[in-house]
């Protein structure tokens, strides 16, 4: 993928993380992605990261997420969001 495919699949990530579609979502995940969530402790493993968005859609039901930059280099990428 480019860099660019990579910031479209992301930012698709992030709608369907608001709208609660979690079978969208954890189509791309690897089964070894990391979630750093500050302040929390890191998320390993596709499951894990998967619980994790169980509990936040069940525990916010009205997500919004505003992407203000995305970064990629390799198959390393970074997100800031509010």
């Amino acid at each position: 993928m480019t860099p660019q495919d990579i910031k479209t699949v992301l930012t698709k990530m992030q709608d369907d993380t608001c709208k609660g579609d979690l079978d969208a979502i954890y189509q791309y995940i690897a089964d070894d992605y990391v979630f750093h969530r500050t302040p929390l402790p890191d998320a390993a493993g596709k499951e894990a990261n998967r619980k994790g968005d169980e509990a936040m859609l069940t525990a916010f039901t009205n997500n919004r997420m505003t992407i203000h930059e995305i970064i990629v280099e390799g198959d390393t990428a970074a997100m800031h969001y509010t």
